[in-house]
């Protein structure tokens, strides 16, 4: 009885040990960046180890707004970008269903428009597969907020999630994959399954 219990809570606890979030510590911006760009963002894809894959875009101002442009990007698994609001939800499904309007995706640049002077928040999906090529082998999920102004744009926050299904933009809030909602749902019907019962009196 005992081993089972152990197995059930190993399983319920295995579930959430390879997930992990991460703010403001795993997104850089730089400005002045190569490649004939405005700025460079960076993303790291492993919460273990320095990883960065990169993004070169330009800034262009207009009465009321800015319009973001990729220029180019590094040639590794990449970092998709998205224009999203707080509350929202990154993940393989949201993106796959075309919910928000893309900036940079599996290779297609696009452009952007943000408000001047404003805030505005950019989606971050990116992977630490050795290659990729669709939404379902993006692993990593993240957000950035960003200042806009006529000086320029400003870091505000970011979090990045890893080994999870997704992340609540805005926030360090994860959107676990099924398949660890599975095994943690196991695990603790294990738990409940072989915990001892307290018998009950005789009336």
């Amino acid at each position: 009885m005992r081993k089972l219990v152990v197995v059930a809570a190993w399983l319920a606890s295995h579930a959430m040990a390879h997930a992990v979030v991460l703010s403001d510590t795993q997104v850089i911006l730089e400005s002045g960046a190569s490649h004939g760009a405005d700025y460079e963002l960076l993303v790291n894809q492993a919460p273990e180890r320095e990883d960065l894959t990169a993004v070169f875009f330009n800034k262009q101002n207009a009465a009321g707004s800015s319009r973001l442009g990729v220029v180019t990007s590094t040639v590794d698994q990449g970092v998709d970008l998205f224009l999203v609001r707080a509350g929202d939800v990154i993940s393989s499904a949201a993106l796959a269903e075309g919910r928000y309007p893309v900036l940079k995706e599996l290779g297609a640049l696009a452009f952007v428009d943000v408000p001047l002077p404003g805030d505005f928040y950019l989606g971050l999906a990116t992977t630490d597969y050795v290659y990729a090529s669709e939404y379902q082998t993006r692993n990593v999920w993240g957000w950035a907020h960003f200042r806009n102004d006529a000086a320029g744009l400003r870091l505000l926050g970011s979090a990045v999630a890893y080994g999870e299904g997704g992340i609540v933009v805005g926030t360090i809030t994860p959107v676990p994959e099924p398949s660890t909602l599975l095994l943690a749902c196991l695990g603790l019907t294990g738990i409940a399954c072989v915990s001892p019962k307290t018998p009950r009196l005789a009336a």
